[in-house]
């Protein structure tokens, strides 16, 4: 098999990155597969690390030390309510419970995916299930935010995306 964009994937061993600096990767940490470049190395959003190091390179010769995490079929769908303030709310798509879950979000410095929402300002998030399930995969939710991401424009004062402001 063969790592691909959307992948999520868990660390087999303790690793270094391939990115300057180098970070420890600790054997059982978790991470979604953001690009894979011209070389066939990959660029992983890691769980759990803090903001400056949690997009990493592996390169593809260490591909043997990740595994593919396979996800079911169907994954539950929800709507997670992100307080700013008092009064601003920003909403993130959470897909999938456990260990395998995905937020996938968007502000001014771009797309995030992670376990759970980059912008937590210490407000209670408030999560609504949606009705029904997603069979679509982590690569195709992935591959989808790209290129909603590289089509659009996030601003605090709102694009009109979707019929109304963005923040």
């Amino acid at each position: 098999w063969t790592l691909q964009l959307g992948d999520a994937v868990t660390v087999m061993r303790t690793i270094f990155s391939d990115s300057r600096p180098h970070a420890q990767l600790q054997e059982g940490q978790s991470g979604i597969i953001l690009e894979i470049n011209e070389c066939g190395d990959a660029y992983i959003y890691m769980d759990y690390m803090d903001y400056y190091t949690k997009y990493q390179w592996i390169r593809r010769h260490k591909f043997g030390d990740l595994q593919k995490v396979f996800e079911g079929t169907e994954k539950p769908v929800a709507l997670d309510v992100i307080p700013q303030n008092e009064i601003i709310m920003h909403w993130a798509v959470r897909v999938g419970v456990g260990k395998s879950t995905r937020c996938y979000e968007f502000d001014a410095d771009g797309l995030h995916i992670g376990p759970s929402t980059v912008l937590n300002k210490g407000y209670k998030t408030v999560t609504h299930p949606l009705d029904g399930t997603t069979s679509r995969s982590n690569r195709e939710i992935v591959a989808w935010c790209i290129e909603f991401s590289n089509n659009n424009r996030y601003a605090g004062i709102g694009e009109g995306v979707f019929g109304g402001k963005n923040c």
